[in-house]
């Protein structure tokens, strides 16, 4: 059965922008934050965390400026003043306020250009001069996530909830989103059990929150708690049926679960909404593999190809569909450009060394075999390609000694007992 993972990087990757922003009130109730990217007298287009979210008007209560709150709330106070910047701040001076502000902003504008260093840098500068300023450890959280430092990620966010915790003037509607983003840095480090108290706190404080109930099932789905994550998931469509990313993880844990049909519904749906998003095309591109259907699986990632050129995982995937078909020549030539936009592809290296071997070409066939190997030692799956080699030079006892370290590493394969049975060590 095709496995899906459901790719903690993409929650990681995403554009990040956590600029001085409008906040989008729902009559549902929900509030959203992010950058108007479009505006028309009938919806409004929001760049959030990388995804285009679209809201109609007739949905939406009112719209608030952050930056205006800022303003107004300097003028009139000089402690406990709400930050445009992630999370609110707590700080005891004027001065200090209009310093460390400057910091974040930079800050801020490093991370949305993918500079963590630098962003990591200024939200320290901020924090240096105004240690209770919470804006600048939330941000500071989410540039260590995006670099994959999750610990360090986890300590800045919960440091962010603890100071917003000791000011009473402070809701905790105005700070769910650290609670999500932590969540999702637990979640990282294997640690569900803390990433799903942190999504039910999330939705505990708003059980309109799209985001809480699509992480959330993520979790459950990494869990194989698939019931719950499809609960969760649902409930994240019920709310934001705009959300072309509740669809690809909803699609996702119906790939895990082998509903096929489901899964494809779901990325239709992805598709839909963002027409020009290859990943949807290669998920759905695999599904129509694993289906057999390798006509439409052909369309769906030659079409992935058309929108991402330097995409090896896609290329690959397109090999391996014209190898089913008998089309070894295009499979080769696919698999020649994976190893080419990612040299270190072990696996393109091995399915290009079974072409060659298929053709005739042993001695290409195992210098792939042993590159792959040679960079991956440990991949069962590798060593089950070099038994499929020397099995077409008819080197059977070579072969079974592959096939059977591959078993050692733990990969199964139904071709181990057919060259068992062939060399009688299956008796």
């Amino acid at each position: 059965m095709l496995v899906f993972i459901l790719c903690i990087t993409a929650l990681f990757s995403a554009h990040i922008v956590i600029a001085l922003a409008e906040v989008i009130i729902l009559k549902s109730g929900g509030r959203v934050k992010g950058q108007i990217i479009e505006r028309t007298d009938k919806h409004i287009k929001l760049d959030f965390e990388g995804m285009t979210l679209t809201y109609f008007m007739e949905d939406i209560a009112n719209i608030e400026n952050d930056d205006f709150e800022i303003k107004a709330k300097v003028s009139q106070e000089t402690e406990g003043v709400k930050s445009g910047l992630p999370g609110n701040i707590a700080l005891n001076a004027e001065a200090d306020i209009t310093e460390a502000q400057r910091y974040s902003r930079l800050a801020n504008e490093w991370l949305s250009k993918g500079e963590y260093e630098k962003a990591i840098s200024d939200f320290t500068r901020a924090i240096e001069i105004s240690p209770h300023y919470a804006g600048a450890y939330h941000g500071r959280g989410l540039a260590y996530k995006a670099k994959g430092e999750y610990k360090k990620a986890i300590l800045d966010l919960t440091q962010a909830i603890e100071i917003n915790q000791n000011d009473s003037s402070i809701k905790y509607s105005e700070y769910v989103d650290i609670y999500i983003e932590r969540g999702i840095a637990f979640m990282a480090e294997g640690e569900f059990g803390q990433a799903l108290a942190d999504l039910n706190k999330a939705i505990e404080i708003n059980p309109n929150n799209a985001w809480a109930y699509r992480i959330r099932g993520i979790v459950f789905s990494n869990q194989k708690k698939y019931i719950q994550a499809i609960e969760d998931l649902n409930k994240a469509a019920e709310i934001d049926p705009a959300d072309m990313e509740v669809y690809k993880s909803r699609g996702s844990v119906y790939v895990s679960k082998g509903d096929y049909d489901q899964a494809i519904s779901d990325f239709n749906k992805a598709i839909e909404i963002d027409p020009n998003n290859a990943e949807m095309y290669y998920s759905r591109g695999l599904v129509y593999k694993e289906k057999g259907n390798y006509d439409q699986a052909l369309i769906d990632l030659s079409e992935a190809l058309k929108i991402n050129r330097e995409s090896a995982e896609v290329y690959r995937a397109r090999g391996l569909v014209y190898e089913q078909t008998g089309n070894l020549g295009q499979a080769l030539l696919d698999f020649d450009n994976a190893i080419k936009i990612d040299p270190n592809n072990t696996l393109a290296y091995a399915y290009r060394g079974i072409i060659y071997a298929k053709k005739g070409d042993y001695q290409r066939a195992m210098e792939d075999c042993n590159k792959a190997l040679e960079m991956d030692p440990n991949n069962p799956e590798l060593y089950f390609k070099r038994a499929g080699v020397y099995y077409y030079k008819k080197e059977y006892e070579k072969s079974w000694q592959d096939a059977n370290r591959a078993k050692e590493l733990g990969g199964e394969s139904p071709f181990i007992q057919e060259i068992e049975s062939l060399l009688g060590k299956d008796k």
